[in-house]
């Protein structure tokens, strides 16, 4: 028994011997299978919604005893309904789907190793509708992982421990690394492997091995790349060392949440880590974030660090006008004090009008300061006491 395939027009037709089956036109695909009780599609079988579901219905008609097999379409036009589906979803906006895979069930190609080396040039996920002889393909699964290094994911254990395919796609993405196969001689434990990987993208080192995660100059290489989280993947004795932190710290001070304890309250760490981002302060020693100096740094950098500052700081006239002066509504975070203070809600309205909400009553009624407040924003008027709502001056203004 023969099943044939008939790549025709853009719709999939499944059929029993004298019966003509349509499925969905979402791919450019025809497919006439005339092998007894293959049903697929609205005449009397299931609608063909995926690729997967054409796989399974072709795999259903080689279990019945059939073969399949290409009748009229060329190499030559494989390749350039293969280059034009690509161009044509790309056109369409279809960033999430992996065409070029889809493609290869659709038209039954999978095994076909030319049209498989065209697939994964043009998008290397198309790799994981290869068949598993193709996955074990040195040169298609290269071609793959050279154009998107996840593909590792789907090429054989063999290739995904072989060194030089595992180092190809890491160098496209980093944490490709997560797919090479673990073990004694893994590529994962590989020195030259890893600092390609964690030169491309920091994060990949969670995925080396332990001995690597301890190499000061591999995890140094990371966190000079990763925007924070490299550190917590590297050795705790790394995680206690002044000069890794402090690099690390220095590309994003949220590293500081991966420091040991002791670095943690390192007055020149923690400085280093909330001048480049306020947040920061959340992982300081307790006494740090009581520190003056230290958290005005902070809340120059970002208001919002005055959620991890003391009652006390928050009180503070000087740390709570360098606050306002940068952003307007960290008036809400200072004390009932100085919300009530006219010199810190003016500038704290000046900055931006809608801080008048976290002034005291008594300032929301005051003329001067709700004037200030609308100047900057109009819709800070819904904060001013009704007496000034009802100010028609202070409307014009």
């Amino acid at each position: 028994m023969m099943v044939h395939a008939l790549l025709l027009l853009p719709r999939l037709v499944v059929t029993p011997p004298a019966r003509l089956v349509v499925a969905p036109p979402h791919r450019a695909a025809v497919r006439r299978f005339t092998a007894p009780g293959v049903q697929l599609g609205e005449d009397g079988g299931r609608p063909a919604r995926s690729a997967e579901q054409l796989l399974a219905a072709r795999s259903n008609a080689q279990a019945r005893g059939g073969s399949v097999q290409m009748c009229s379409a060329t190499r030559d036009s494989n390749l350039e309904k293969l280059l034009a589906a690509v161009q044509r979803d790309a056109l369409l906006g279809y960033p999430d789907e992996c065409v070029a895979g889809i493609f290869l069930l659709d038209e039954g190609l999978e095994g076909d190793r030319e049209v498989v080396l065209a697939a994964v040039q043009q998008s290397g996920c198309a790799l994981e509708y290869a068949s598993a002889e193709l996955q074990a393909d040195r040169e298609v699964v290269l071609a793959a992982v050279q154009q998107d290094g996840f593909a590792l994911a789907d090429a054989s254990g063999e290739l995904q421990a072989d060194r030089e395919v595992v180092l190809a796609a890491v160098q496209q993405s980093g944490c490709a690394l997560e797919y090479a196969v673990d073990g004694p001689n893994s590529p994962q434990a590989d020195r030259e492997v890893v600092l390609a990987a964690v030169q491309q993208d920091g994060l990949a080192l969670a995925y080396a091995s332990a001995e690597m995660q301890a190499d000061r100059e591999v995890v140094l290489a990371a966190v000079q790349q990763d925007a924070g989280d490299a550190l917590g993947s590297a050795s705790a004795e790394l995680q206690a060392d002044r000069e890794v932190v402090m690099v690390a710290v220095q590309h994003n001070g949220c590293a500081l949440d991966y420091a040991s304890a002791e670095l943690q309250a390192d007055r020149e760490v923690v400085l280093a880590a909330v001048q480049q981002i306020g947040f920061a302060l959340a992982y300081a020693s307790a006494e740090l974030q009581a520190n003056r100096e230290v958290v005005l740094a902070a809340v120059q950098q970002n208001r919002d660090a005055l959620r991890y500052v003391s009652a006390e700081l928050r009180a503070d006239r000087e740390v709570m006008l360098a606050a306002v002066q940068q952003d307007g509504l960290a008036l809400a975070y200072a004390s009932e004090e100085l919300q009530a203070d006219r010199e810190v809600v003016l500038a704290a309205v000046q900055q931006i009008g809608s801080a008048l909400r976290s002034a005291s009553a008594e300032l929301q009624a005051n003329r001067e300061v709700v004037l200030a407040a609308v100047q900057q924003n109009g819709d800070a008027l819904r904060y001013a006491s009704a007496e000034l709502r009802a100010d028609l001056q202070v409307i014009r203004r």
